[in-house]
């Protein structure tokens, strides 16, 4: 969505956007740091 579409929301609209984007940041990052670990061990066993 375009911020200044989200800008033009009703307040309530406008925090389920927010919220609704910081979880899906917060998901992403997990699954990044899942990824590095998975590599990690990986790396490991390989020795």
């Amino acid at each position: 969505m375009v911020p200044s579409v989200i800008l033009n929301l009703p307040e309530r609209e406008k925090q389920f956007v927010l919220v609704s984007t910081a979880l899906e940041i917060e998901k992403k990052a997990e699954q990044a740091r899942k990824m590095e670990e998975a590599k990690r061990r990986g790396k490991r066993r390989g020795r």
